[in-house]
């Protein structure tokens, strides 16, 4: 019976809402034809030479097509039209970092003192300088926050 009552609900939301979004769209600059290679960036719309809006998968694999892209040059314009983004990061306890947008969270990691974790309010527009910056300087990007 509750097997029954479970299915009739699941159908009653079903016709109410919709599935969540599985993808975030983001305008990206400088970006070579060759990241559309990447099944999980899909070209939604051509702006001009080097420049699209981009499909991109959200959730755990957010963090590494971002980062990815980064490396490869690409500039961010927006992603689902915000300008800034919150990323998380460990990086040495004694590194100090002045990214732009700033540190909103700075922590130890219980578990290994010799390391912290960062919380960086990263403006989207300098995501790539920050993207590759932080390995530069000793630090792992831990997780980009998509919206």
């Amino acid at each position: 019976m509750k097997a029954v009552y479970g299915w009739l609900i699941g159908l009653g939301t079903r016709s109410v809402y919709q599935s969540e979004d599985q993808g975030i769209h983001g305008w990206l600059d400088d970006a070579p034809e060759r990241i559309f290679e990447d099944a999980r960036i899909r070209k939604v719309k051509t702006l001009g030479p080097r420049s699209y809006i981009v499909a991109l998968p959200r959730y755990a694999a957010f963090t590494p097509v971002v980062t990815a892209l980064a490396k490869q040059g690409v500039r961010f314009h927006d992603l689902a039209g915000n300008d800034e983004i919150l990323l998380t990061a460990i990086a040495p306890r004694e590194l100090d970092l002045h990214p732009p947008g700033g540190i909103v969270l700075s922590e130890e990691i219980l578990t290994n003192p010799a390391t912290k974790r960062i919380g960086v309010r990263a403006p989207v527009r300098t995501l790539h300088v920050i993207l590759t910056d932080l390995p530069a300087r000793g630090a792992s990007v831990e997780h980009l926050y998509d919206y």
